[in-house]
């Protein structure tokens, strides 16, 4: 079971775990900065790579 604070829409601490959704997934993923509206989507598998997605306003 997974709590899920709805109240947290802002990125305000790096490498923190957030549900997140895109396409039709869902799934809890670590969130990291990476400028220029970017955001890092990683895994805690260290087999499984990150991906950069950009943030549409």
């Amino acid at each position: 079971m997974v709590l899920i604070d709805m109240g947290e829409t802002r990125m305000m601490r790096q490498d923190d775990i957030w549900a997140v959704g895109y396409a039709d997934l869902c799934e809890s993923k670590r969130l990291r900065s990476a400028g220029e509206g970017r955001i890092k989507v990683m895994a805690d598998n260290a087999r499984v790579s990150g991906e950069l997605f950009r943030m549409d306003k």
